[in-house]
C-alpha cells in the first residue's frame, strides 16, 4: 500500500477529517489531500507527527516492517478540547452528585407522600407546614447546586498541547514537537468523572482535564483506572435519572388519581371549584337589603334560569337586622319548565364572611328523579310576598334578640286563624286577618316571621298568598 493510501486509511479509521490532520500538523488541508492522492509526500518531520497522530509507527505508516515491540507510542494520546463542551461535561456532573444526595432524595419523597395526603384526605393546616418545609429544603439543594455549578464554571480546561503522555509517574500534556506544555502528577488527580465518551480529571487548583475515550488505548485505561480514583460511573447515573423519573411518575399518579371519580379531596375541592361559587353581602342588614337583595347579590356570580321554585327558605337575623344565617334551596327550570339546575344558597358568617352558592346539574337525569314544576308555588310569588311585607314592623311586637324569615312553599294550616297567627296576603300586598275559626282550611304559599330562641312561647305570623277573590 502506498503512502498516501495507507495515510487515508489509517486516518478514516481513527475518526479524523483532513481538516483536521491538517491542523493538527500544521499544514492546509490541501497539502494532506495531496499526500493521501500521492500527489506530493510529506517530509520527515511531517511523517514523524502523523505517526504521532494516528498512533502507529513510522516503519507502518510508510508501509515497512512493523516494529517487533509493538507500537513506539503507545502511551501518547491526541488531544483535542472545546471548553464549552467539557465545561457542560462537568455542570451535568454536578447534577447527577446532587441527585444521588440522600437528604435531597428524603425530602422529594417526603415532599410526594404529603401531596399525596392533602389530595387524598386534605388536612391542610398540619400538611401544608410539613410541604412547606420539604420545599424549603428542595430549594436550597437548588441553590446550593446552582453555586457549585457556578464554581464548576471558573475551571479552567488544560490547553496548550495536543498529545498526552500516560505514564507511572503522571501525565504529560505535549506539543508535536514533543515540547513539554504541562507536567501533570497522578497525586494532583483528585478524582475522575466517567461519562460514555469521556474521562474528565478533576485537578488542584481549579483546573480539569478531558479525554476522549475513543482516543484512549488499552494501556491507558488500565493505567488511568490504576491512579485515578472514580467516584461516578455510568451504570450509577442512568439508576439515579431512572430512580427520579420513577417517584416523579408514581407520585404524579397517586396526586393525579385523587383528582377523579371523587377519590380523594383533591377531587372534591376540583368539584367545588366548578360547582361553588362565594360572593360576599354588601348589605348585611335583612331590614335594607331583603330577600331580592340577598338573590341579586347570588346572580353576580351564578346565571339563574328562567323559572324559579323553592320550598326551603330559612334566614336567621338579629334584634338590629344583621344576618346571621342564610339557608336557601332553590329548583331552576329552563323556558320549557325542566329541571336544569339547584341553587343552595349558605351563608355562616362565623366561619365564612362570603355566601356560598353551590350548583348541581340536573341535565340528562331521568325524568321521575326530578322535581316537577307547580306554578302556584313559584319563587316570584315568595318576591311578591317579601317585597310588601315591613319585616320590621313585625318583629317590633315581639321585642327579642333574633328573629326568623322562614318560607316552605305551599303548607297547610286546617282551620287556624288571626289569633294563630295567619294573615293573608294577595298580589298587591294586601295583608286581611281571617276569622279566628275559620270555616276554611287555609292553605297556600307560606311564608312565617318566627323568635327562634322561643319557639314555643312566640306565635309566628304566617303570611299566606292568596288571590283577592279567594280572601
Amino acid at each position: 500500500m502506498s503512502l498516501g493510501k495507507n495515510i487515508a486509511s489509517r486516518r478514516k479509521s481513527q475518526n479524523f477529517s483532513q481538516e483536521d490532520i491538517a491542523t493538527l500538523v500544521g499544514v492546509s488541508r490541501q497539502a494532506v489531500s495531496k499526500w493521501e492522492k500521492d500527489l506530493s509526500s510529506p517530509s520527515t518531520e511531517n511523517i514523524i507527527r502523523l505517526a504521532e497522530i494516528l498512533r502507529v509507527s513510522v516503519e507502518e505508516l510508510t508501509g515497512g516492517r512493523p516494529a517487533a515491540a509493538g507500537r513506539d507510542r503507545e502511551d501518547r494520546s491526541v488531544y483535542r478540547v472545546s471548553d464549552s463542551r467539557y465545561l457542560w461535561l462537568l455542570i451535568k456532573d454536578r447534577l447527577f452528585i446532587r441527585l444521588a444526595n440522600p437528604v435531597l432524595i428524603f425530602l422529594y419523597l417526603e415532599a410526594w407522600q404529603t401531596m399525596y395526603q392533602l389530595a387524598y384526605i386534605g388536612m391542610l393546616k398540619r400538611n401544608l407546614l410539613w410541604l412547606s418545609i420539604y420545599s424549603f429544603g428542595i430549594l436550597l439543594f437548588i441553590l446550593e447546586g446552582a453555586a457549585a455549578v457556578y464554581i464548576a464554571a471558573r475551571r479552567r480546561v488544560i490547553l496548550g498541547g495536543e498529545l498526552l503522555e500516560l505514564s507511572e509517574e503522571g501525565i504529560v500534556v505535549v506539543d508535536m514537537s514533543y515540547r513539554k506544555k504541562a507536567d501533570i502528577h497522578w497525586r494532583e488527580v483528585k478524582r475522575v468523572k466517567e461519562s460514555r465518551h469521556y474521562y474528565i480529571l478533576i485537578l488542584e487548583g481549579r483546573r480539569f482535564l478531558p479525554i476522549p475515550r475513543q482516543d484512549m488505548t488499552e494501556a491507558q485505561e488500565s493505567l488511568l483506572k490504576k491512579h485515578a480514583r472514580r467516584v461516578r460511573g455510568i451504570k450509577l447515573r442512568i439508576v439515579i435519572a431512572a430512580f427520579w423519573i420513577f417517584v416523579t411518575a408514581c407520585g404524579t399518579f397517586a396526586v393525579g388519581r385523587c383528582m377523579v371519580n371523587l377519590n380523594g379531596k383533591l377531587a372534591w375541592k376540583i368539584q367545588e371549584a366548578k360547582t361553588d361559587k362565594k360572593v360576599r353581602l354588601k348589605e348585611k342588614n335583612f331590614y335594607k337589603t331583603g330577600l331580592s337583595g340577598i338573590m341579586d347579590r347570588v346572580q353576580t356570580k351564578v346565571e339563574l334560569m328562567p323559572h324559579l321554585m323553592t320550598e326551603n327558605v330559612d334566614i336567621i337575623f338579629k334584634k338590629d337586622g344583621e344576618i346571621e344565617s342564610i339557608y336557601a334551596f332553590i329548583y331552576g327550570y329552563d323556558m320549557d319548565y325542566k329541571l336544569r339546575t339547584t341553587y343552595l344558597v349558605s351563608y355562616e358568617p362565623q366561619t365564612d364572611k362570603r355566601m356560598l352558592i353551590h350548583t348541581q346539574d340536573w341535565t340528562g337525569v331521568d325524568k321521575s328523579e326530578q322535581k316537577e314544576y307547580d306554578p302556584d308555588n313559584d319563587m316570584e310569588i315568595l318576591f311578591q310576598m317579601a317585597g310588601n311585607i315591613n319585616v320590621q314592623d313585625v318583629v317590633r311586637q315581639w321585642d327579642e334578640e333574633r328573629y326568623g324569615f322562614y318560607y316552605k312553599g305551599i303548607a297547610s294550616w286546617g282551620y287556624l286563624g288571626a289569633a294563630d297567627g295567619i294573615r293573608y296576603i294577595d298580589q298587591k300586598g294586601k295583608v286581611t286577618l281571617p276569622d279566628d275559626y275559620s270555616s276554611v282550611e287555609v292553605n297556600g304559599p307560606s311564608l312565617s316571621i318566627y323568635c327562634p330562641d322561643k319557639k314555643e312561647e312566640r306565635t309566628p305570623i304566617r303570611f299566606v298568598y292568596a288571590p283577592s277573590e279567594t280572601m
